[in-house]
């Protein structure tokens, strides 16, 4: 913001310095007295030359001194100019305080009708700010929250239902579905959630995605089920290829070796596990279990 101002102040005074300075300034009036004076003494000068260098005879050159002489004696001496100088001097210096006082008047119109808070970043930021929809998203919400329980519930699963409409029409919107799947988790339809996380996962194929489908997948089990089906597999493989120490895939993928009878895979995810997690971890005690039984077992 300093740098502009700088900027912006200094033009503003050159420039009205420019339109300024020839107004106060101003050229002195050359009288024309002075001018013919200097341009007889030149003529003079030039038909004495000529009768020197032999140019002219002595006759020739009376004549032309005479006729020099009576054309600067018609010339009209220079009016007056005294009273119109101070006239037009006054009207300079009027125009002068105008020219100085616009970039002053323009300042204050621009902190009055324009955008000042664009100086700076933080103005631009807090000026991007949807503002308005953030008050009219706090009314919303403080208003379902006073609703009766059952009144609320409806009104949200409305929106959810016009949410999973609009998204039926617009499938591309990434972000929608991803909107889509938690507010199915928030309601506990789970099977909802799982679908609109595979749709999400399906375009983006990011780790956000993966993880999200695979959390909807395990939810609704009992504690102690570890089950993982064959699209579990797939997505936490997945996970796994992005990145080799995700805990979630270590851990599951560690109970879908021991499913299919390959303990030594088993072994490997939960060894591998267990080294990365803090030796008091809660998990950890867990995974010693599972090592040892999967030793015990191959």
């Amino acid at each position: 913001m300093t740098i502009f101002v700088i900027i912006a102040l200094v033009l503003t005074i050159a420039s009205a310095a420019a339109i300024a300075w020839p107004l106060v300034a101003g050229k002195p009036a050359h009288g024309a007295g002075v001018d013919d004076g200097a341009e007889l003494e030149a003529r003079l000068a030039e038909i004495e030359r000529d009768r020197e260098f032999g140019l002219i005879d002595q006759q020739s050159a009376d004549n032309a001194i005479s006729e020099a002489t009576a054309s600067a004696a018609q010339t009209k001496p220079a009016p007056d100019n005294t009273q119109a100088g101070k006239a037009g001097h006054g009207a300079r210096l009027f125009a002068a305080f105008i020219i100085g006082a616009m970039p002053v008047g323009a300042a204050f119109l621009y902190l009055d009708l324009g955008a000042p808070y664009a100086l700076s970043e933080a103005g631009r930021q807090a000026a991007a700010a949807p503002a308005s929809q953030e008050d009219q998203t706090a009314q919303n919400a403080a208003a379902i929250a006073a609703m009766a329980p059952d009144e609320r519930a409806a009104i949200i699963e409305g929106m959810v239902a016009g949410l999973a409409d609009r998204l039926a029409r617009e499938p591309d919107d990434l972000e929608g579905w991803r909107m889509l799947a938690r507010s199915y988790a928030a309601l506990g339809d789970v099977a909802q959630s799982a679908v609109a996380w595979r749709e999400a996962a399906q375009r983006s194929g990011t780790a956000e995605d993966l993880r999200g489908l695979a959390a909807a997948l395990l939810s609704g089990r009992d504690a102690g089920d570890n089950q993982v089906n064959t699209e579990l597999e797939g997505v936490l493989n997945q996970l796994l290829a992005g990145d080799e120490n995700d805990p979630l895939a270590l851990y599951f993928l560690g109970h879908a070796a021991a499913q299919n009878g390959d303990g030594d895979a088993a072994i490997a995810h939960w060894t591998k596990l267990r080294a990365l997690l803090p030796p008091d971890a809660p998990l950890s005690s867990k995974l010693d279990g599972l090592i040892a039984d999967a030793q015990d077992n191959p």
